[in-house]
């Protein structure tokens, strides 16, 4: 039961994958993750964790991405001149 664990935990370690909830997972998410043995539930508890490619989203990454970009946005109707000055130099404007 441990070893199984840790070994789902050394593959994790190689850096090509990263750790998720299946509760974060679509229902497709989950059986594709199943048939490639990228998935480890706990007999204990029962849940149940993935080994998720870094290039794929789920829902909660969308969201959080979206949030960001609201932000983003928020930020520039404040304060304008800094995302102008990026987009004319190529950088932020360091202050010290």
């Amino acid at each position: 039961m441990i070893s199984e664990a840790l070994e789902f935990l050394k593959r994790a370690s190689y850096g090509k994958h990263r750790i998720v909830s299946t509760g974060d997972l679509t229902e497709l998410q989950i059986a594709e993750a199943q048939a490639s043995g990228l998935m480890y539930v706990d007999p204990d508890s029962m849940l149940g964790w993935v080994l998720l490619p870094w290039e794929l989203r789920t829902r909660k990454d969308a969201m959080r991405e979206s949030d960001f970009w609201q932000k983003q946005r928020e930020f520039c109707d404040v304060d304008g001149c800094v995302m102008r000055y990026e987009r004319e130099h190529g950088h932020a404007q360091t202050t010290v």
